[in-house]
Order: C-alpha cells, then sequence, then structure tokens
C-alpha cells in the first residue's frame, strides 16, 4: 500500500452483493420499462439523478466494450444483438426526450435541449405550442424556423395517428375463424336463411 493514498473501504460481503442486486434491479427498470428517464427512476428507487446517469454511463461504456470483444471471438456471437439492443435502449433513456424531438426535420440536440428548457419536452407539446411564447424563451430562433418545426411535429403526428388507424382497421378486419362471408345465416344448400 502506497503510503498517503486513502484506501476506500469496500462493504462487507452481504451488504457489497445487495447493492449490486439494487443496482441490477435498477438496469433492469432502464432496460425494461418504455417511460424510463433518469428522472422517474431516481424518484422511485429514491437514488440521486447523478448517480443514475453515472450507472448509465458505465454500463454503455462497458457494452460497448464487450461488443467489440464479443466480434472478435466468434464463439460468442450470441452475445452481440443483446448487448446492442441493452446498449440502444440505455442511451435512448438517458435522452429520451431529446430523441423524441431531434425527430423534427432541423432539430438538433441543441435546439432540442434548448425546446425542453423552455418546457416543451415532446412533439404534442411542440405541435400545440404557441410561436409567441416559444419565441421569447429560446435564443437565436426565428419566427419562420418555429413555425417549420411545429408545421413537421404536426404532420409527424398526423403521420403515426394516421398509421395508428390503419393498423386499427387491420386488426379488426381480419375474419374470425370459422366464420362466413354471408350476413345471415343460411342452409347447407344455399337457397337462403333457415328458417
Amino acid at each position: 500500500m502506497v503510503i498517503g493514498q486513502n484506501r476506500r473501504k469496500e462493504p462487507a460481503g452481504d451488504v457489497f452483493s445487495i447493492q449490486r442486486f439494487y443496482l441490477t434491479l435498477v438496469l433492469n427498470e432502464l432496460i425494461v420499462s418504455s417511460d424510463a428517464s433518469v428522472w422517474s427512476i431516481s424518484e422511485k428507487f429514491d437514488i440521486p439523478r447523478g448517480t443514475v446517469q453515472n450507472l448509465i454511463t458505465a454500463t454503455t461504456s462497458f457494452c460497448a466494450c464487450t461488443i467489440h470483444y464479443v466480434q472478435e471471438l466468434s464463439e460468442f456471437w450470441a452475445l452481440e444483438p443483446l448487448l446492442s439492443r441493452i446498449l440502444e435502449k440505455l442511451t435512448q433513456s438517458s435522452q429520451k426526450e431529446v430523441a423524441e424531438l431531434m425527430e423534427v426535420p432541423g432539430v438538433k440536440q441543441g435546439r432540442a435541449k434548448q425546446l425542453i428548457g423552455a418546457g416543451v419536452t415532446s412533439l404534442t407539446m411542440l405541435a400545440h405550442s404557441q410561436p409567441d411564447q416559444l419565441i421569447k424563451n429560446i435564443e437565436h430562433l426565428s419566427k419562420r424556423n418555429l413555425n417549420l418545426m411545429i408545421a413537421s411535429a404536426k404532420m409527424i403526428l398526423e403521420e403515426r395517428a394516421e398509421a395508428l388507424r390503419e393498423e386499427a382497421d387491420e386488426i379488426l378486419a381480419v375474419p374470425l375463424i370459422g366464420t362466413t362471408r354471408h350476413d345471415s345465416p343460411s342452409d347447407s344448400n344455399g337457397s337462403g336463411p333457415v328458417q
């Protein structure tokens, strides 16, 4: 041991295992939950946001290194898609709001962060926002560009709604097994309705 350096005291075996298990639960929530964000996880598990962000950073870094390692060894081929999905989910959960706003053409990460700072955290909020109000809260944004962003957000939401309507129509249009295409029941010879 070097003189003058403090050694961090590691927790006892059981405590260390429990802490690692707790972090595993946090990671599981980040990966599995569709609406997980640093804020919601911090609140749910009663841990500081910085701790959640550090966990995400450390895990994504380790995941990326392991993906490169697995690519070199063909016997671990099955781990690459799994680790890639975990890496993608963790990256999305740390920037979920930013990523959604970046779907709008012309909105990059910096502009998305400005919009979030102005209280616009989703495409729906952007589509229904008042341009005059946002212009006051966002630096270096022309009214023309803001109107284009709002129109694009509305168009994206309309396209999503239309896709959902089409999907619902397809689901409802599937005939049930064993039903006929006739509106009324008929007898076996097809001469008309059964009496």
